[in-house]
């Protein structure tokens, strides 16, 4: 009896050292991505990252204007953007978040601006008045941005251009018209 009693607290205490160490357990380094430059795969200050729902990584390539993509084993695969002020174009870019649609928000800090791009790069949008410096999309949607040149953290969520709402306006009375001609 009191040897299967040792025996099933020695492997309780077992089960309980081998538990801590794998809830305490050390990280890997597993590999180093790029390295100083202006080239593909190169980076000058790269800020934040993100990662897709496809594994590929995200870079925002703060001192060369630029989005880079990679690969989840860490290839180059492309890059977007460039040094300005206008559409597709970024200074001192830092955040960088990918939703749910795959669209890329960038934190265009220089510029005082949110961009959003589809997969391919393709600029959608922007919008914001502010020294953003990170993005993150919720899973709702909406948009989360620090602005640390103003000390806060802002929400926006998209609101339908006014244009829509008067198209789905008249497809909705068009509907009801049809419906009502068609019940006699």
């Amino acid at each position: 009896m009191r040897r299967s009693i040792f025996f099933v607290l020695m492997v309780l205490l077992f089960w309980m050292v081998n538990l801590d160490m794998m809830l305490a357990a050390d990280y890997q380094f597993i590999r180093s991505v790029g390295s100083s430059g202006y080239g593909n795969g190169q980076f000058r200050n790269p800020g934040s990252i993100a990662v897709d729902l496809s594994g590929n990584v995200w870079v925002a390539d703060s001192n060369n204007s630029r989005i880079q993509e990679f690969d989840s084993s860490g290839n180059f695969l492309r890059t977007f953007g460039s040094y300005g002020t206008g559409n597709e174009q970024l200074e001192g870019v830092q955040g960088i978040d990918v939703d749910l649609s795959g669209n890329i928000w960038v934190a265009d800090t220089n510029n005082y601006r949110i961009q959003k791009f589809d997969s391919n790069g393709t600029y959608l949008t922007e919008f914001g008045d502010g020294q953003f410096c990170d993005v993150a999309v919720d899973l709702s949607g909406n948009v989360w941005v620090s602005d640390w040149g103003n000390n806060r953290i802002l929400e926006f969520s998209m609101v339908p251009e006014p244009s829509t709402l008067v198209l789905l306006g008249i497809g909705a009375i068009s509907l009801l018209v049809y419906a009502w001609r068609r019940r006699k």
